[in-house]
């Protein structure tokens, strides 16, 4: 099962990059909006996937060996820094600073002041 994975992922990043509209334009009011790859949050995205592989790659390593421990360390240590380089980000790409650049905040942080949103995400 493992030696199909990384085929199909790579499948799968292809099919993303081709089918991925290059340019839409969405009108809505009298707001016109242009979406593309420029749109995505690619770093949030980056750091968001990393923060998890990093904190999952600590525990299975710290399962196996005890000689291993500086390793899970660091893999701790780099997934906790991957969380709250996500959060500084998100936080830098939702503000004023940020808002000059095409990106769209890949979880605006703006929603956690939702009580509903807050309720569902517990």
């Amino acid at each position: 099962m493992v030696q199909y994975s990384i085929p199909v992922g790579i499948i799968a990043v292809l099919a993303l990059i081709f089918a991925w509209p290059h340019d839409i334009i969405v009108m809505s009011g009298s707001l016109i909006t242009l979406y593309g790859w420029s749109a995505v949050d690619s770093p949030g995205l980056l750091l968001s996937a990393a923060a998890p592989a990093m904190i999952v790659s600590c525990i299975a390593v710290m399962g196996t060996k005890t000689a291993a421990l500086p390793l899970s360390i660091s893999l701790a240590v780099t997934g906790v820094l991957s969380i709250i380089c996500f959060v500084l980000w998100e936080l830098w790409l939702g503000s004023s600073y940020g808002r000059s650049s095409d990106m769209e905040p890949l979880l605006p942080l703006r929603l956690w002041r939702n009580r509903i949103f807050i309720g569902t995400s517990m």
